[in-house]
């Protein structure tokens, strides 16, 4: 009886290390790919980014949303201004500055023009600022940069190494356990 409780647990134990372990990499944002082709592919959200961030300089929010509307680019057409939850949620998933030299994006600038309108009236829209937390309402008459955003995908996701190894690593521990459940 005391070997058949000792047996439980150490399945138990196994079986929830193997959970805490895949549970802690799927918190960790996959990296952001480089398509080769002047975009940049977040596989965690599947948006696909502009890489050159200052394609169209500094304009005015209604030139600037025209612009990206517009915009044909890598054989794709449905280009938009990101939202200001898309500018938001790209920060938080890479460390809070877009600037950095660790991400694939080029000619970054401090701050741009999202597609969400900022207030009750139609005359202000948020801005995002790429170095720090913060976003501003902004009358569209001024000037900021823009990015261009669309959703999609690259390719059919392939899962990483680290997924393999640990499917494997849990079989054979299920393969441990009903061997000698068999004894």
């Amino acid at each position: 009886m005391q070997s058949l409780k000792k047996k439980t647990f150490v399945t138990a134990a196994l079986l929830g290390a193997l959970a805490l372990t895949s549970a802690a990499q799927a918190s960790v944002p996959k990296p952001l790919v480089d398509v080769g082709d002047g975009t940049v592919y977040d596989p965690n959200k599947h948006l696909i980014w502009l890489k050159d961030w200052n394609l169209n300089g500094s304009n005015s929010w209604a030139t600037q949303k025209s612009w990206a509307e517009g915009l044909t680019f890598a054989g794709s057409s449905d280009w938009e201004l990101p939202t200001i939850y898309q500018y938001i949620e790209l920060r938080t998933a890479y460390g809070g500055n877009l600037t950095s030299n660790t991400l694939p994006f080029k000619n970054v600038q401090s701050y741009y023009w999202s597609s969400t309108g900022y207030g009750s009236g139609t005359a202000n829209a948020w801005n995002f600022g790429t170095t720090g937390d913060f976003q501003y309402g902004f009358s569209k008459n001024g000037n900021f940069a823009a990015v261009a955003v669309r959703t999609g995908d690259v390719s059919a996701p392939v899962p990483e190494p680290e997924t393999y190894a640990m499917l494997l690593a849990g079989l054979g521990a299920l393969a441990v356990v009903a061997r000698r459940r068999a004894r």
